[in-house]
């Protein structure tokens, strides 16, 4: 779908009729105080839809478009990514994202401002940002079966409040991109893992974490990698 202008459509409430094969893109799109939502079937299929005939990922898809957004919500969401960004510019207020099958919000290419971020019980990575430029005033993220936060290929990322409980790991930094943590709570203990910096594509460097005060919790790092303290 195609909106000139949704300065006029107070809510967009998304129901998508199959959990596998139903996909709802927005492209090209100028996105004035719009709210979305988006609900798949909660059904208990163990299948993922990974990618279609236009390598569309996202169940909720915005690409090529500006936006100002006031909400966006999506639930139970059963593809690859639940919510995906591509070349996107402009801000969101609020995001919720719950009950995702795999990752829950994906941003590439992108310059995105985001007001708060929540994530509950994603099965894979509940936030992932690659290629673009993103500043989150509060990230929260619960039960994501892998990186509560993932950033990749050359971005840089700003968290001024950052929640992470009960998570495989709560943030990494990888292939030349950094990653600036100001306030940063986890559940993990003093001799627990909760943050990574390294490289793995050979076409980029490694990454970088830079924190305002130092994590209760420990923080690897390959020879390609930095960890830095400013405050």
């Amino acid at each position: 779908i195609f909106f000139k202008d949704t300065g006029n459509i107070k809510d967009l409430d998304i129901y998508l009729e199959n959990a596998i094969s139903s996909k709802f893109v927005i492209y090209g799109s100028n996105l004035i105080n719009a709210k979305i939502k988006l609900t798949s079937p909660n059904d208990n299929k163990k299948l993922i839809s990974n990618y279609d005939e236009n390598l569309i990922t996202g169940c909720l898809t915005i690409v090529n478009s500006k936006i100002n957004i006031s909400s966006i919500e999506v639930l139970n969401a059963k593809c690859e990514d639940g919510l995906n960004f591509i070349d996107v510019n402009g801000t969101v207020k609020s995001t919720k994202i719950k009950n995702s099958r795999s990752d829950s919000l994906d941003a590439d290419f992108s310059k995105i401002n985001f007001e708060e971020i929540l994530v509950l019980d994603s099965k894979n990575d509940c936030v992932d940002f690659s290629g673009g430029n993103y500043q989150i005033k509060r990230l929260n993220v619960k039960n994501c079966g892998d990186k509560g936060l993932s950033v990749g290929e050359r971005s840089q990322v700003y968290v001024k409040d950052f929640i992470s409980k009960n998570n495989k790991i709560d943030f990494v930094s990888k292939d030349s991109s950094k990653l600036y943590l100001y306030e940063f709570i986890s559940n993990k203990q003093s001799n627990e893992i909760c943050g990574s910096a390294y490289n793995k594509k050979q076409e980029f460097n490694g990454g970088q974490i830079i924190f305002k005060s130092s994590p209760n919790c420990v923080i690897e790092k390959d020879e390609f990698s930095k960890v830095t303290f400013k405050k």
